[in-house]
């Protein structure tokens, strides 16, 4: 028994309590029990190992059948039954339990499972991570000490929508402090004055235009005349091309645009 055998003594006796407390409420240890999620963070608190389960998680053994959106898992040896580990597992979100009784389901879920045999972890991400501080863990850590739940905060009405082509209500406007009222002054005694009859205006004296001497008449210096061009061509001109355009020129003559293959032709008299 070695040097402490009243300690040895009292785990065999825890063991045998745990088990026949297992055996009375139907829960022997499961063989196996194998969690499945979409993402799992895992890490050790001393003794206990610690796993937080996100996204689609699923807990199966060949006892019982677990299912939620998040999870967190605690798993410790049994005291004085070697190969038995203490699983408690808390269930987050659209929890739903199933086994050989009955199915439970709610909102959470703190389910205690024995389990002898192989506890396996499957997920798309697995990290190495401690997440005792995320808010998932503080709430499953509230379920674990058995804490009610938190009610959540009330929720703010929604604003109402404004209606197309009605202008919003003005906002109340908070009424202005009243102004003490001030007494009103002492009138004074009215004077009279004597009256002054208007003065004329004096008028600027007319001013008789000065006489023009006429202008003499404009003449233009003599410029030689200048030769008048010809617009008769010496030899008609025939001319091919994709695209013709036509316009008036400032002078009045008629401009032909060519573009895209411009081919022109000219025959002299001598006939080339």
């Amino acid at each position: 028994m070695g040097r402490h055998p009243g300690r040895h003594l009292l785990y065999l006796l825890i063991g045998t309590v745990v088990a026949l407390a297992c055996a009375a409420r139907g829960q022997a240890p499961a063989e196996s029990l194998v969690m499945e999620a979409n993402r799992a963070r895992t890490w050790s608190m001393g003794e206990t190992s610690a796993v937080a389960l996100d996204g689609g998680v699923t807990i199966l053994s060949d006892r019982v059948r677990l299912y939620a959106q998040q999870a967190v898992v605690w798993v410790r040896a049994a005291p004085g039954s070697p190969g038995v580990q203490i699983v408690e597992i808390a269930l987050i979100g659209q929890a739903k339990v199933e086994q050989a009784t009955g199915i439970r389901s709610g909102s959470r879920i703190m389910v205690n499972l024995p389990v002898r045999g192989t506890i396996r972890v499957t997920a798309q991400q697995r990290l190495a991570v401690d997440a005792s501080d995320s808010e998932l863990y503080q709430q499953a850590e509230r379920m674990r000490r058995g804490e009610p739940e938190e009610a959540p905060p009330p929720r703010q009405p929604a604003p109402t929508p404004p209606v197309p082509g009605v202008p919003p209500a003005p906002e109340p406007r908070a009424a202005a402090p009243a102004r003490p009222e001030t007494p009103p002054a002492p009138s004074e005694p009215r004077v009279e004055r004597p009256e002054v009859a208007p003065q004329p205006e004096p008028t600027a004296p007319e001013r008789t235009p000065a006489p023009r001497e006429p202008l003499a008449p404009f003449q233009a210096p003599d410029r030689p005349a200048e030769p008048v061009a010809s617009t008769q061509p010496s030899a008609p001109i025939n001319f091919q091309a994709r695209e013709i355009e036509t316009r008036a020129g400032p002078d009045g003559k008629m401009i032909v645009l060519l573009s895209g293959g411009v081919t022109l032709l000219s025959r002299r008299d001598n006939g080339d």
